[in-house]
């Protein structure tokens, strides 16, 4: 067996995607769908969620993947804690433009979340929400922890476009679950 043949035999082994025997890049997912009993697949970058748009292997692929990482680098606020995305939320249009009420639920939420201030945004995972939530319930009652939760999913929906999250443990980010449709924080 040439040694050009043992290369391509290994990297057919290897974790590939598309049948090609490619090596797929990190923090890329692929897609399949059906549609009309044929199946499609699609390949976007999880850290910014865009869609790729250059065949899977090729050298524009890898290009693109490359500035798309770059781009989520740039992006990301590798330091970020929870008193920080606390604070820049506070200096945001959206806060200023809230309702008065809300104002003050959120408030009072973010100071007992600053509490916590020093938590490192990319240490939180998917379950992280909940546990603060279960943890202000256990300390101040339901109706708290409740201020708690809603206070937190704005917080991190808000955050996660400007880059403070990248990506919850589960690659989906974004954190607590939304209410039922018509539930207004």
């Amino acid at each position: 067996m040439t040694d050009e043949m043992a290369v391509a035999q290994e990297a057919a082994s290897m974790p590939h995607a598309g049948g090609c025997g490619a090596i797929m890049p990190r923090g890329i997912k692929r897609v399949v769908f059906h549609k009309g009993g044929r199946a499609y697949s699609y390949y976007y970058h999880r850290a910014t969620g865009k869609p790729l748009t250059a065949s899977f292997g090729t050298p524009e692929f890898l290009a693109q993947v490359e500035r798309l990482d770059a781009q989520a680098r740039r992006l990301c606020h590798a330091h970020a804690t929870l008193a920080t995305l606390i604070a820049a939320y506070r200096a945001s249009d959206e806060w200023k433009i809230m309702a008065a009420h809300s104002q003050r639920t959120f408030e009072t939420a973010f100071l007992w979340l600053e509490t916590l201030g020093g938590t490192p945004l990319a240490r939180m995972g998917m379950r992280t929400p909940y546990r603060l939530r279960d943890r202000a319930a256990r300390d101040h009652g339901d109706h708290f922890a409740a201020g708690v939760q809603s206070a937190l999913r704005v917080l991190l929906a808000w955050g996660k476009p400007r880059g403070y999250i990248m990506a919850l443990e589960s690659g989906k980010g974004g954190g607590a679950r939304k209410g039922p449709p018509g539930f207004r924080s």
